[in-house]
């Protein structure tokens, strides 16, 4: 008798009355006319063995669960005979819930699995992201959120702030990559990708921004494969240093909680230890300017020293009826101070020739 063949009666029968059938019933699937052999083939755990025949000639222990893991089985194997062979291998590559829940063991010897409910399917996406698709997530939160477009204070955060710390760390190379495995624009680090994650995630738990779809965690790993991508696109490390300069100044985030840090802070002096606190990390916040690290100092009086650079630029562009808004050509003019030629000029000279190489006199 095969087991679809197998009907139990209609009537509730107590669990003493199941074993008594499973066992009469047991006694039928047996062929007693079969001559005894020796040793028998069977299949264990993927592996092909012989035992005594005396072993399989056993009742086997079959109860109730067993009974219903069997019926788990046929339903199972019923329900794929009834696909078309051509979309089988599909089923089985892309639809892996088909296969995972459908417990082929009737083993009673092996420890029962739990299978764990389904994720909801935007959480599951969520949280198994691709490193590149949440770099792409932190440039679109940067750029659509009203939060970092509108809200942030501008005269913080200006353009010559974000501009003086992209040429200090990198001159806008993005292929560029430090001694401390810094990389990109910003040259992020590891800790910096972690970050900025962290924070995204806690604003949109509190509903402070409505358009971040990233992971409300990621692992080490998953941080170092986005590290590594830091150079493939500009604005993926533009977007992370950026968002990782707010985090270390946002009132609503653990670093500056109701702006304590800040709140009685110049501007001048809020955006020097915002530099700072990218070099140290947010410890430097704790810190009197006197007490921060040798390789600190130096790098915040720097872009301090750029963005007033930067200043000049623009007003020279004004001058000469030039848009002074034109970010491109105030870093061209940047890089014109890196030459050899031009190492001590002054930077509006500087910003004087570059206007007339690109045939616009700078007014007198």
């Amino acid at each position: 008798m095969e087991f679809k063949d197998y009907k139990p009666d209609s009537k509730v029968l107590s669990n003493q009355d199941i074993l008594k059938k499973d066992k009469k019933d047991l006694e039928k699937w047996k062929n007693p006319e079969r001559e005894p052999e020796s040793t028998i083939k069977v299949i264990r755990n993927s592996e092909t063995m012989e035992i005594p025949a005396e072993e399989t000639a056993k009742e086997p222990k079959i109860n109730r669960r067993a009974f219903l893991k069997l019926g788990i089985v046929a339903a199972g194997s019923a329900a794929i005979s009834k696909i078309p062979f051509s979309k089988k291998l599909e089923n089985f590559s892309n639809n892996k819930e088909l296969t995972s829940k459908i417990d082929m063991s009737v083993n009673e010897q092996a420890p029962e699995i739990k299978i764990k409910q389904s994720l909801k399917k935007e959480t599951y996406e969520r949280e198994h992201m691709l490193p590149e698709q949440i770099l792409k997530e932190f440039v679109k939160t940067f750029e659509k959120e009203k939060r970092f477009s509108q809200q942030i204070p501008r005269d913080i955060f200006s353009d010559n702030f974000f501009i003086a710390q992209q040429f200090s760390e990198s001159r806008y190379n993005k292929e560029d990559e430090s001694h401390m495995k810094a990389r990109g624009i910003f040259q992020n680090r590891v800790e910096s990708v972690v970050e900025v994650s962290e924070y995204l995630s806690e604003l949109q738990d509190k509903g402070l921004i409505k358009n971040y779809n990233g992971p409300i965690d990621i692992s080490r790993e998953t941080a170092e494969k986005m590290h590594q991508l830091l150079d493939k696109d500009d604005d993926y490390g533009r977007a992370t240093g950026k968002l990782y300069d707010i985090c270390m100044w946002d009132p609503d985030y653990k670093y500056n909680p109701g702006n304590k840090r800040f709140k009685n802070k110049s501007i001048t002096d809020t955006q020097r230890y915002i530099y700072a606190q990218y070099i140290e990390g947010p410890k430097a916040r704790l810190k009197k300017p006197s007490d921060w690290l040798p390789s600190t100092k130096p790098y915040v009086k720097n872009n301090m020293k750029l963005m007033l650079e930067i200043l000049a630029i623009r007003k020279e562009f004004e001058l000469a009826g030039h848009d002074p808004g034109a970010d491109f050509d105030v870093v061209e003019v940047l890089r014109e101070t890196d030459r050899k030629e031009n190492r001590g000029k002054d930077i509006v000279a500087v910003a004087k020739e570059y206007l007339k190489d690109k045939g616009m006199i700078a007014k007198i």
